[in-house]
């Protein structure tokens, strides 16, 4: 695993910082609700995004993606 050092360089650690022993979630509440309130908003983001895009859109989606 590597991370930004404090100068701006990388640094190499030999075993992952959450891989180690430690108490309780690796997130604390705050942080997974955070996380959660990404899903709901972002998800329903892209409900609307397929329920409103029209022939114009999905063209130039197709054209983006290449397919």
């Amino acid at each position: 695993m590597s991370r930004r050092g404090r100068s701006g360089g990388t640094i190499v650690a030999d075993d992952p910082p959450l891989a180690r022993e430690r108490e309780g979630p690796p997130l604390r509440a705050e942080a997974r609700a955070v996380l959660d309130y990404r899903v709901v908003v972002e998800t329903g983001a892209t409900v609307l995004a397929c329920e409103r895009a029209g022939d114009e859109d999905l063209g130039l989606l197709d054209a983006l993606t290449g397919t």
